[in-house]
C-alpha cells in the first residue's frame, strides 16, 4: 500500500509543475544510486525552512548519518536506519508550511522532528518520496 501511495503522490506532484527528471524515481529504486538521492536531498536541505539545518551522509545502503546544526549553534549527529524509520508529510504546520516528519526509532529526544519544511506541498512530497526511494534501495539489497 505505501508503494501505491508514493506512486500516486509522485504522479500528482508531476502535475504541479515539477520537471519530470526531478521526480523520476522508479518504484524499485533501480536506475538511481543511493548517493544520487542523498545528494539531491542535501540540495533540497539548502532551501529547507527548518530552523535546524540538516546534512545527510550515506553510511551504507540501509543507514544514513544525519548532522543537525541547531539554531543555538549546537551540533548533533544521528544514526538513521532506513528500514526502521517512518516518514510522513504533514501539511500546514505552523501556517502554510508543509513538513516531512521523521520517526527516529529509539531516539526519544527526536520525537516529531521535521527533517524538511517547505512552503509548497509538492516539495515536501518530493523529499519524502526520495527518502522512500532510499528505503526501497535498501530493501532490495538485503
Amino acid at each position: 500500500m505505501p508503494l501505491v501511495l508514493a506512486a500516486s503522490i509522485v504522479v500528482a506532484a508531476c502535475g504541479d509543475g515539477y520537471p519530470k527528471e526531478e521526480l523520476d524515481l522508479d518504484s524499485t529504486g533501480s536506475g538511481i544510486s543511493s548517493a544520487t538521492v542523498v545528494n539531491s536531498l542535501n540540495r533540497m536541505n539548502e532551501n529547507s525552512l527548518t530552523a535546524t539545518r540538516w546534512t545527510i551522509t550515506l553510511i551504507s545502503p540501509c543507514e544514513l548519518r544525519l548532522l543537525a546544526r541547531r539554531p543555538d549553534g549546537k551540533k548533533q549527529s544521528i544514526k538513521f536506519e532506513l528500514l526502521h524509520s517512518d516518514m510522513q508529510v504533514k501539511g500546514n504546520v505552523g501556517g502554510p508550511i508543509h513538513a516531512v516528519q521523521v520517526d527516529f526509532s529509539g531516539s526519544a529526544e527526536l520525537t516529531d522532528e521535521h527533517l524538511f519544511e517547505a512552503d509548497r506541498w509538492t516539495d515536501a512530497v518530493e523529499y519524502a518520496t526520495k527518502l522512500q526511494t532510499l528505503q526501497r534501495i535498501c530493501a532490495k539489497r538485503r
